[in-house]
């Protein structure tokens, strides 16, 4: 049985308002007290917002599925930026607002006790790309999309050719981004297995895109078909051993934060793989996070070791940070 855990984290938004939610029902709020005895004038993850703070049934219809702007997916950057960026829940704040993630014992199956929030869960990424989850199956941005990050990518990966790792890579449709930029060597994984089917049904609709494995008919060798994408089922603690120094370029959304909440020791175990994948010297690491303590990824990513290129703690416009291997 899994006790109940609470996560809580600051971040520096206008002093009127707030994001409440737990793991079942999220509903973004505006606690203006002009607005606290007004009723419900929108659908909750629209560009109208439940206005009734104190009542958690507030558009109950619409609390699991249509959800934009929440903790661990805002596809609406603009609105991304207008609360302070998620990485600035770690930062010292200016009006501290807290962010409360709980869960219970009905939350997950129970398929990992160490875990610090059902996002940390194997089985909640599982139902969320079968369907079942809180946000949409097909695809999603995780925290914002391409067109904040490019500008990120092409100052710091300008060749077409790099070769590019993306964690956890869920079932953002960034890959296609990335191909139509011109990028033509791009590694992608995730420890789901349903995830990296729903990426390879949106590859399939960009031909020669999909770099495949498959045994032949007629025997047990391997059949390799060329592509610009190679897909796997991966645990980000463990990867591969012929991957090591194997990466000029690393891109991740939300995966730290996921196996941050997975549990202790989890983040140390990723980052240190992920290193060790990065060439040596001039690996670029690129990281939308905004879960994983300040002061732990200070630890994480040491300047003896990391060149902070950006802190995105630091930027209100933006959640993303951006160290170079020495």
């Amino acid at each position: 049985m899994l006790p109940s855990v609470s996560l809580w984290a600051f971040f520096l938004i206008f002093p009127n308002e707030s994001i409440a939610m737990n793991s079942n029902k999220m509903i973004h709020s505006i606690s203006n007290n002009s607005r606290r005895k007004r009723k419900c004038s929108g659908a909750v993850g629209t560009t109208s917002f439940c206005h009734n703070m104190n009542d958690v049934r507030c558009c109950p219809d619409q609390q699991r599925r249509k959800i934009k702007y929440t903790f661990f997916g805002i596809d609406d950057h603009h609105a991304f930026h207008r609360f302070g960026g998620a990485a600035n829940m770690a930062a010292t704040a200016i009006t501290p607002i807290c962010l409360h993630l709980s869960y219970n014992k009905d939350d997950d199956n129970g398929d990992d006790d160490t875990a610090r929030s059902q996002f940390g869960t194997r089985q909640y990424w599982d139902d969320t790309y079968n369907g079942y989850g809180d946000f949409p199956m097909e695809e999603y941005s995780w925290y914002y999309g391409w067109e904040v990050l490019k500008p990120y990518v092409k100052e710091h990966c300008n060749r077409k050719d790099s070769k590019m790792l993306l964690p956890g890579i869920g079932n953002d449709p960034i890959l296609l981004d990335l191909l139509g930029a011109g990028y033509t060597d791009i590694t992608a994984f995730d420890y789901t297995e349903s995830s990296i089917e729903r990426q390879e049904d949106l590859l399939s609709y960009v031909p020669g895109s999909l770099h495949n494995h498959h045994h032949s008919e007629y025997g047990d060798e391997n059949e390799e078909k060329e592509g610009k994408v190679k897909l796997f089922v991966r645990d980000a603690r463990k990867l591969d051993d012929q991957w090591t120094d194997g990466f000029d370029f690393i891109l991740e959304k939300g995966t730290l934060d996921a196996v941050y909440l997975s549990g202790d020791g989890n983040v140390e175990q990723a980052v240190s793989e992920m290193k060790r994948v990065l060439k040596k010297q001039n690996g670029i690491f690129i990281s939308v996070s905004g879960v994983v303590p300040y002061e732990l990824r200070k630890e994480l990513f040491p300047v003896t070791e990391w060149e902070w290129l950006r802190d995105g703690s630091e930027d209100l416009k933006a959640g993303c940070f951006i160290w170079r291997l020495r």
